[in-house]
């Protein structure tokens, strides 16, 4: 019954894109508290519901286009409190409406979706450390979440070019050392590359 009459809204929107569902707006039940928590600065979408007995959840999006649909089943889950979390950067931008069926329940709102403009505090870049004795540089730099990373050296004249680092890391701090013996002289550039952004730094040798 429930499945069915998801399809009926979805119908219905397709031919005229419902913006104005409410938050909230429910057939009355045990699925309750209804909460949804984003922001610009938060790579995440976390809705929050309460369950007052155990049921099979699924929650369902739906894009203002309607040529994107994503269905999440959660499988069953016990009678209490539950945050489920949404990447940004998995979800086409816009607005959506969501679904989310409890048993024979649903509650419906809406969601807008922006991109995500992480804070210059996430991503920490400093300047380079020379060490003309060791023929080496030291390139640092800090996490503060965790994210996919990308580090690229290129010389000034594009005779250059090595990805220092691509793969996904944890926050932290790290270091990577570049072995200048037998480089060209001259204005090197680092980029570091993340899912908050694009950092870059540049160096002599």
């Amino acid at each position: 019954m429930v499945t069915i009459i998801a399809s009926l809204i979805l119908i219905q929107m397709c031919s005229s894109f419902t913006y104005g569902a409410k938050k909230n707006d429910s057939y009355l039940g045990n699925l309750q508290e209804l909460r949804i928590e984003y922001s610009m600065t938060s790579p995440d979408i976390i809705i929050n519901y309460d369950l007052m007995t155990v049921e099979n959840v699924r929650i369902t999006l739906i894009h203002e286009s309607c040529k994107y649909m994503k269905i999440y089943d959660l499988g069953k889950q016990e009678s209490e409190h539950h945050e489920f979390f949404l990447s940004k950067d998995k979800l086409p931008a816009g607005e959506y409406v969501y679904f989310i069926e409890a048993g024979s329940e649903i509650k419906s709102g809406n969601i807008v979706v922006t991109g995500f403009v992480a804070p210059k505090k996430m991503i920490y870049l400093p300047s380079a450390y020379i060490n003309d004795d060791d023929k080496t540089v030291e390139l640092n730099y800090e996490l503060r979440y965790p994210c996919h990373v990308k580090m690229t050296l290129f010389h000034e004249n594009g005779n250059y070019l090595n990805v220092l680092e691509d793969q996904d890391m944890d926050k932290g701090k790290y270091q990577i050392e570049i072995n200048t013996a037998g480089l060209e002289k001259g204005l090197y550039t680092y980029i570091l590359e993340s899912d908050y952004g694009i950092s870059s730094n540049s160096f002599f040798i």
